[in-house]
Order: structure tokens, then sequence, then C-alpha cells
């Protein structure tokens, strides 16, 4: 089987490769750091249309995958893409509104049954609202379990050095974050 070694490469540079690799059509391993890559290369290469499994090694993991010989399908589907560059809502310079701003909005997201968008795209500061103290985490976890796709940054995690502390949404990549905003009919940015 092929060995590919993308530890040490920046995001998205292992989805890349991965995705790549699948188009020879012949199983591969992909060797990558943790830190979510192995789960973001999983991901793509689903949506490629290969299967794929998880290996833990000492100070590394691999992905083996084996792409498939057919075409993966493609939907359209009318998606809402929502993106959160930061820890509260506004720049008029009032701390406290902006904070109270943040929570109600993600709280009136957890009581809408319709106009909720399909997924949410964490991002700079925004990934401190992912975290295990963010004041609206159970809100969060409750639009989780309602079916909403919450991305958050990966690198932006790592940079602020809180990956340790996520505790909502799935670890991502640049590449998943671009398809996502890139394949939305709507797109917003609050």
């Amino acid at each position: 089987m092929k060995e590919i070694d993308v530890r040490g490469k920046p995001c998205p540079h292992p989805v890349l490769v991965a995705k790549e690799a699948c188009k020879s059509g012949t199983p591969f391993r992909i060797l990558c750091d943790g830190s979510g890559q192995p789960e973001n290369i999983q991901r793509a290469v689903k949506r490629a249309g290969a299967s794929s499994k998880i290996i833990s090694h000492d100070g590394y993991e691999s992905v083996e995958v084996v792409p498939s010989l057919a075409v993966p399908q493609t939907t359209s589907s009318e998606k809402l893409v929502v993106s959160v560059p930061g820890d509260r809502f506004g720049t008029g310079g009032d701390r406290e509104l902006e904070d109270v701003l943040c929570r109600m909005y993600f709280h009136t997201l957890t009581e809408m049954d319709e106009a909720v968008p399909d997924t949410l795209v964490f991002y700079d500061r925004g990934v401190f609202l992912t975290t295990d103290d963010s004041p609206v985490l159970e809100d969060l976890k409750i639009l989780e379990k309602k079916g909403l796709t919450l991305l958050v940054c990966g690198t932006c995690l790592k940079h602020f050095e809180i990956t340790d502390k996520h505790s909502a949404g799935t670890i991502s990549n640049m590449y998943e974050i671009a398809r996502e905003l890139g394949t939305a009919v709507k797109h917003y940015a609050i």
C-alpha cells in the first residue's frame, strides 16, 4: 500500500493531498499529525466516495483509504451557512451588550424551527465559543443534537492554544470551511 507522509504540513494541505490521491483509484495510507487531521481527511475522502479507517501509532496517526471506482453522487440543496468570527456580537465598544447579544443569538436558534442555519462556522476568536467554558456551550450542544453542523477551525484552536478545551462542533480545516461557504446558497457573517 502506498504511503504518503503529510506530518507537519499545515491545514488544508493534508486534506488536499488525500483528495488528490483518491483520484488514482488505488488504496493508500496517509501519515498525519493528530489534532483533527485524521478526521478531516476521513470526511474528505468519504465525500470522494472512499472508505477509510484511522489507525493510531506512537506519536502520529494514519488513515488507510480505499477509493471507490464509482463516482460519488452530489446533491444540491439550499443551505444556509453562518460564519462566527468573534466571541461576541457587534463592534460598538459596549462589551457587556456584545456578550448579551451573542448569548441571545445562540439561545434563540435553539428555540426556532425555521430559518435556522444548516452550518455554523467558527473561526478566529469565534472558536472560543466552542470551548468548555463558553457561555453558549449548552446552546451549541442543543443545536448539534438538532442536526446543525458546527465546524471549528483547527488552526485557530491551535493558534490560541485551546485545542484541549474544545467541547462543541467538529474540528475542521480551511478546505472544508471554504467548501461549506462556497456551496451555500446563503451565507451570513455575524
